[in-house]
């Protein structure tokens, strides 16, 4: 699994584009924002899997960090469709499509 960011969509890309671009080109989602979790949950996806981060801190390369550590523990269920919560102290998994 490749972590680079890479910029494919316009900044004014709306959450359904990114969303569909995703699941289209089988990327992970990684993001601060809510919604994506409830696009996710209200429309029944199985696939974009979603990282969201929920993290106190917002220092780039201490968010980097805490990516790549749990990448070990979520690398596969990201690959079979993953709703992935990241907070200080805990990684949460939901499989996807979320009921």
């Amino acid at each position: 699994m490749c972590a680079v960011p890479v910029e494919v969509l316009p900044a004014t890309a709306s959450d359904s584009e990114i969303l569909e671009f995703a699941r289209k080109e089988e990327r992970v989602i990684v993001s601060q924002d809510l919604d994506f979790s409830m696009l996710l949950a209200v429309g029944g996806y199985n696939q974009p899997s979603l990282i969201t981060l929920r993290l106190s801190f917002t220092d780039p390369e201490v968010v980097t960090r805490k990516i790549l550590e749990a990448l070990p523990q979520i690398e596969e269920i990201l690959t079979q469709g993953a709703a992935v919560t990241i907070d200080d102290d805990n990684i949460r998994i939901r499989k996807l499509p979320m009921k």
